[in-house]
């Protein structure tokens, strides 16, 4: 392996970890009333309004909790039900059918802060 390769692998390594590592930073989330609020990863069970498609997430069976850190790991497993919108640090719920697919399955298995939920 050549010196140039070597330096491109490093690169690439170094900006896979630093795109990895600001998902788990300090976001801003909004809030059920439209208010921008600081959200830390704490125990926080406060629903918030993460819809722009007329959805009510907070009567229907899938929801984004307040504990949400913005970190988009739900959008990029589950793109059937989540999406991420420009200028919003929370994901949005854009479906609420299939919701016994694998992939939300893992969507809900791997957010950091628990924050989606599956309710009946």
């Amino acid at each position: 392996m050549n010196n140039k390769t070597k330096k491109i692998g490093l690169i690439a390594t170094l900006l896979l970890m630093v795109g990895s590592l600001s998902a788990c930073k300090e976001t801003s989330d909004v809030n059920s009333v439209g208010s921008i609020s600081s959200a830390t990863n704490d125990d926080n069970d406060q629903q918030i309004d993460t819809t722009d498609n007329g959805l009510n997430e907070e009567t229907g069976n899938l929801s984004i909790s307040g504990r949400c850190n913005g970190c988009g790991h739900c959008s990029l497993i589950d793109s059937e039900h989540f999406s991420r919108s420009f200028g919003r640090s929370a994901p949005t719920v854009i479906s609420q059918d299939n919701l016994d697919s694998s992939n939300l399955l893992a969507a809900i298995n791997r957010c950091p802060t628990r924050a989606i939920q599956l309710t009946s």
